[in-house]
């Protein structure tokens, strides 16, 4: 389906209307491209999880079979939401342990300046990680250092070192 509207008036006639003209809109439809095999590859990934969710449901399903029978069946393959969420968030923070994921919801950011009058010695993680406690207490991303306690953020804003 092609659609071209062309809005001229007879002073134009001389003149080549194509060229420049903002008066001109073409609508074209794209349905013959071929996207390719790009569908192909979803499938087995649906595979895979739809096969992981139900070997879960079945084992969740036996065990509260055998013990207490108090989850009701639709309920069951939602179990494993909590499995997801936290293979998530390993990915996402790259740390296994839930305590070092607090920079996620609150902290004291310090923004490091981007001047180039400022010259800033690069920042060195492990250096910073052991002097304020380690990673449940210190963050470091990028150009941004984030501190649990408000009290670590001044002694670390008042002390730090340019050159």
């Amino acid at each position: 389906m092609s659609l071209l509207l062309l809005k001229t008036s007879l002073k134009n006639k001389n003149k080549n209307v194509l060229r420049n003209n903002p008066t001109i809109y073409t609508f074209r439809n794209s349905s013959h491209y071929d996207m390719g095999d790009a569908d192909e590859d979803g499938w087995i990934v649906l595979g895979i999880l739809g096969a992981v969710i139900s070997l879960w449901w079945g084992f969740i399903h036996l065990i509260d079979a055998f013990t207490f029978n108090f989850i009701v069946w639709w309920v069951e393959p939602f179990t494993v939401l909590p499995v997801f969420a936290y293979l998530l968030m390993i990915e996402f923070t790259q740390r296994k342990n839930p305590m070092h994921w607090w920079p996620l919801v609150w902290g004291y950011k310090i923004q490091m300046p981007d001047n180039e009058r400022i010259t800033l010695h690069p920042i060195d993680e492990e250096d910073l990680l052991k002097e304020y406690g380690g990673p449940l207490n210190v963050y470091v991303d990028g150009n941004c250092i984030k501190f649990r306690k408000e009290k670590d953020a001044i002694v670390y804003s008042l002390t730090r070192r340019y050159s």
